[in-house]
Parts: C-alpha cells; sequence; structure tokens
C-alpha cells in the first residue's frame, strides 16, 4: 500500500484502507471506497465507532434540505420530543461486536477470541452479571489447567472494550485485576507410551487411511501441522533420508527422518499422490473431530495436533538424543533452550540414569 495521508493508505485494487497502531498491534480495516473524500467520512465513522461496522454513507442529496430562518421566527429550537431509553443489549450481541473489533490477529488469536466468547456466552446470562473473577474462577474449577491463561487474555480485552461502550462499570476493571495468570511446571507434563500412541493411531487408521497416516508422520517426525500437511516432494531427499526444514527465523535446513516417517512418504510418493499430504482446512477439521472422538478413552489428551510434536520430543530425549540435536529436529534455532525449559524434567532423569551406570575406576 502507498499512504495517501495520515491513518489512511491505499491498496493495489485502490480500495482505501485505515492503518493504525492500537496497544502494539497493527490495525487495518477496509474503508470501502475509492474515493478519498468518502474514506474520510467513513474514517470519523470509524473513529467514532470503535472499529464497529461502517455506517452506510448518505447521499448529498438525499439529506434534509437547511430551511433559512425567516424574519421574526422565533429562535427558540422546537421541543424535541423525549424518546425512551434504548433496550439494553444482549451479551451475545455484545459479544458478536467485540469479535468483530479485533482484527489482524493470527489464525491461533482467533480462534482463542472465539473460544472465549463461548466460554463466556455459556456462563453468563446478561451483562448485568458479568463478573470476570467469578467466570475465570469456575472455569479454573473445571481443571482446564493453562487453557485458564486463554481466557484471561480474552477478558483483559473485552473488559476495556465494554466500559469503553458503557456496556459494563468501570468497577468490573478491579475485578480484572484479580485475575493472576496460571504458572505451568513443566514437571507435570504428561507423556504417552508408544502402545498408547499406537494403539491410538491404529484407531483412526482404521476409520480413515489418509488421517491415520498424516497423524503417524507427524508423531515420527516431530514435524507441526503446518510443517506436515505442506510439505513437497521436493522437501524429502529419499536417498539420504533428510527432510528440508525451514526454521522459524527463515534459515532452511537438512535434518534426518526417521525410518518409521521415511516409510510413510515412499508409500505415499508409490501411490502417486501429488504431494506427501496437502489437505484442506475443511479436511483437517474433520481430522481434528476423527481424533476427539476416538481420544476420549485415553487419559493422555491427544485431541490436538501438536501433541504429537511434544511426544516426539519427550521420546528423543529419552533415547538418549542430546537437547540440542533434539532442538535440531524439531527446527529450533535458539540452540536447545526451549526444549531444556520445557522437557529438562527428562533430560535430568535421563542424566541421573547414566551417572548411576558410569563406572570411573576398575571394581574391585
Amino acid at each position: 500500500m502507498r499512504a495517501v495521508e495520515k491513518n489512511i493508505s491505499r491498496h493495489e485494487n485502490g480500495t482505501l484502507y485505515y492503518v493504525a497502531r492500537v496497544n502494539g498491534y497493527l490495525q487495518v480495516k477496509s474503508l470501502k471506497t475509492k474515493e478519498i473524500k468518502e474514506a474520510k467520512e467513513r474514517l470519523r465513522q470509524v473513529l467514532a465507532g470503535a472499529f464497529d461496522s461502517l455506517k452506510p454513507m448518505v447521499p448529498v442529496a438525499a439529506r434534509e434540505p437547511v430551511i433559512p430562518l425567516q424574519v421574526g421566527a422565533s429562535l427558540n429550537p422546537p421541543q424535541v420530543p423525549v424518546l425512551p431509553p434504548a433496550p439494553a443489549i444482549t451479551i451475545a450481541a455484545a459479544l458478536t461486536l467485540f469479535e468483530g473489533s479485533q482484527i489482524c490477529l493470527t489464525k491461533g488469536r482467533k480462534d482463542m477470541l472465539r473460544r472465549g466468547s463461548k466460554i463466556v456466552l455459556e456462563r453468563c446470562k446478561d451483562l448485568a452479571s458479568f463478573n470476570p473473577a467469578e467466570i475465570w474462577s469456575a472455569y479454573r474449577d473445571s481443571g482446564k489447567g493453562s487453557a485458564c491463561n486463554h481466557l484471561r487474555w480474552w477478558l483483559r480485552l473485552f473488559v476495556p472494550f465494554g466500559i469503553k461502550k458503557g456496556w459494563l462499570p468501570y468497577t468490573v476493571r478491579e475485578d480484572l485485576d484479580q485475575i493472576r495468570m496460571i504458572k505451568v511446571n513443566a514437571r507435570n507434563i504428561r507423556i504417552p507410551s508408544v502402545e498408547v500412541v499406537d494403539e491410538f493411531l491404529r484407531m483412526v487408521e482404521n476409520e480413515d487411511r489418509e488421517a491415520g497416516d498424516f497423524l503417524r508422520f507427524l508423531a515420527c517426525s516431530g514435524l507441526r501441522r503446518s510443517g506436515g500437511n505442506y510439505l513437497s516432494w521436493q522437501d524429502v531427499d529419499f536417498t539420504e533420508g533428510l527432510l528440508r526444514v525451514k526454521q522459524k527465523g527463515g534459515k532452511v535446513s537438512m535434518t534426518p527422518l526417521t525410518s518409521e516417517a521415511l516409510a510413510i512418504l515412499l508409500q505415499r510418493r508409490a501411490a502417486g499422490k501429488e504431494c506427501p499430504f496437502g489437505f484442506g482446512d475443511r479436511r483437517l477439521k474433520q481430522i481434528s473431530r476423527i481424533m476427539k472422538r476416538f481420544a476420549k478413552g485415553f487419559e493422555i489428551d491427544l485431541t490436538f495436533f501438536h501433541a504429537f510434536r511434544h511426544y516426539f520430543t519427550s521420546r528423543a530425549l529419552m533415547a538418549g538424543l542430546g537437547v540440542q540435536e533434539v532442538a535440531s529436529l524439531l527446527g529450533h534455532s535458539d540452540g536447545g533452550q526451549l526444549v531444556l525449559r520445557t522437557y529438562g524434567h527428562l533430560t535430568s532423569a535421563h542424566l541421573r540414569k547414566q551417572v548411576a551406570g558410569l563406572r570411573l575406576t576398575s571394581s574391585s
């Protein structure tokens, strides 16, 4: 986009946008017009409505004409009838307006936003009874663990928005300050056994063979869902058994594949697939529903794709691989700091086991 004037930019297709930085985040909203004069008017409406839906523009010809004051006419304006107060907004409508006001969020944050709205809608009947501390406490007591931090993030966005709109009293902010972030102890992370994961994957494969292959590949490669799904044949070196992995910083490295992950890719290529997987959003949601259905009988949470990345990491550490080696397999560029911070209890247990069997002198 090239700048037209302050806070207004024009896209390549000519559409004008409002651009600003609010609370450290870049906010972009389409003004739905290509005329600069009309864009300025809509910008005033956007700022007045705090990112609500744009009001329809009223043509100049359709506006009421200004009637000149006649000589001798009274300067007192006519009495305006007192209108009844507007009905109180429902909490469902308030949540809809709130979600529409949050723009330029990542996909993960949008999911957190929708999940927070759903939780509040289930636990609060109206805005008059809205108490963030009670809602958060009830959700915490239901055993959600660190997911309460997601709800805390949602409440810290919604409460200032509701106060600004006049839906909530200012005293609600005091209740918000009582909510503290939950610190998750990495030593409480539960690692599923190989038998549990294999049983789960077999159940998924019996229901959907492609879904089972995809989940098994994630468990055997340690890739994220997007990394495994958008993989191409050019990224795989079948001769050397290597995989091209793009790290978060943009650096590309070649990492070795496990024999199980390589076997799945060879099987997919022999079947004539254009790419290893390449599922769309609808297909991924279908696989997610299958996972949730078969994971109900297990004590370990295997209802999300990233669980298999944690599983791969823990098993690699327990097999004796070094922290830096595991970080390289995961595509981390921090030298293993994140792996050590999350799975330090596994490395320390393995270290104790190795030290117990260490012999430095000949036994008598």
